[in-house]
């Protein structure tokens, strides 16, 4: 994502970022302390009893099993709920935030501290489903799910999704109406193979390549890197819409699931969500209208991938 939109790591990470000319903040990973035993590293969310599925996170932890060279130099651990309070206390200018997993971190710096919602200049974030089925059904991972509406970032945590939609922050959603038209095509991965030089490009074309051969489900789609692109140039997104939407996250009684804690990240007790509808984005109830990319231009994203990866020493 740093790679997609020019921005060195250790300058976001270590430095800060108020001599960047644009600036983000990437909320990919979800650093809130884990509790409980058993198959998944539940985290305390708002509420719910949602998890990515193990295998998925396994493979991003191990980067697919393709070796990189080990990082130079020492870093100073932050959780990204600490680093994004730090970069909005100190940035003299707005700062953009690009969501790229579950809410949770984003939810917990608008609730803890209000005022910093102001420093904030958008949001752009991968998620959601408006006009087309969610993608919670995963063959071989989820198939008897009840839910057919969600896409799995707002899925995984809807309360804290709910609290963005509704906060004043100015959001632009890239949802599944977008990145299912933008598939991970063996045509594109040639191309980019063929264009793309150095560790960095090398390194995706692999992961490209791993991707597309060993999904099961059939389709592999460029759901991240297409939200970083349009936060980074707007105008890969060709139809935009507005539309009055916030998140389904009706609380069904107190959780009752094993291996879950008895209460979130407030402190407060935790209750189940309705799973048929949970992450579900509706217009009753909307405090606001959102900024929906309902279309990209495919072959303008495809170009802009190849030509991040063919600078020199990429």
């Amino acid at each position: 994502v740093l790679k997609l939109i020019g921005k060195d790591p250790e300058e976001v990470v270590l430095e800060g970022v108020d001599e960047l000319d644009a600036t983000y903040l990437t909320d990919a990973y979800q650093d809130v302390p884990a509790s409980g035993e058993g198959p998944f590293p539940y985290v305390l969310y708002a509420h719910g009893f949602a998890a990515y599925p193990s295998q998925w996170r396994d493979q991003t932890d191990g980067l697919l099993g393709i070796p990189v060279p080990e990082a130079k130099g020492r870093f100073k651990h932050r959780s990204s709920v600490e680093l994004m309070k730090k970069t909005l206390r100190s940035s003299r200018k707005p700062v953009s935030i690009l969501s790229l997993g579950a809410m949770s971190n984003i939810a917990e710096v608008l609730i803890e501290e209000p005022r910093l919602a102001r420093k904030i200049r958008r949001i752009v974030a991968m998620g959601g489903a408006v006009d087309v089925p969610g993608n919670i059904r995963v063959h071989g991972f989820t198939d008897n799910s009840p839910n057919t509406v969600a896409e799995w970032n707002i899925f995984i945590d809807p309360p804290a999704a709910k609290a963005v939609f509704d906060s004043s922050v100015p959001l632009e959603i890239v949802p599944l109406d977008a990145t299912n038209q933008v598939p991970l095509t063996r045509s594109f991965i040639d191309r980019f193979k063929a264009g793309a030089t150095g560790p960095d490009g090398r390194f995706i074309y692999r992961v490209f390549n791993q991707v597309s051969s060993s999904n099961s489900a059939g389709e592999y789609f460029h759901w991240d890197p297409l939200a970083a692109a349009i936060a980074d140039k707007p105008s890969l997104c060709e139809v935009r819409d507005k539309r009055p939407l916030t998140v389904m996250s009706t609380a069904t009684g107190p959780a009752t699931r094993a291996g879950f804690p008895a209460r979130n990240w407030f402190g407060k007790p935790r209750n189940e969500i309705d799973e048929a509808t949970a992450g579900g984005l509706t217009a009753t109830g909307a405090r606001r209208d959102v900024t929906v990319c309902m279309k990209a231009n495919v072959a303008a994203f495809e170009q802009y991938m190849i030509d991040a990866y063919a600078k020199p020493n990429s």
